[in-house]
């Protein structure tokens, strides 16, 4: 599954939408990488309000996911090994 993330009301769905299809509670992922239950909520709820980047890697870890970056308009298949 490849999301294309445009904004963060559409990041905390597909986030929570991950985290509910592994069957794992927010406290659970939170537990995995040390954050607390009320971050992985302000996660999922688009109140990224005192959040941090680190905060927001970690669930991604949790939840076994990767962040990708790429340019707009490229496939990840086409930008594997160059600059």
């Amino acid at each position: 599954m490849e999301k294309i993330i445009r904004d963060s009301s559409h990041l905390a769905t597909v986030l929570r939408a991950c985290r509910k299809a592994r069957a794992i509670t927010q406290a659970d992922a939170g537990k995995r990488v040390g954050l607390q239950q009320k971050t992985v909520s302000r996660l999922e709820s688009e109140q990224l309000g005192g959040c941090t980047v680190d905060s927001l890697l970690k669930l991604i870890t949790a939840l076994e996911l990767d962040l990708v970056i790429r340019p707009k308009g490229h496939d990840a298949s086409s930008t594997r090994g160059e600059w």
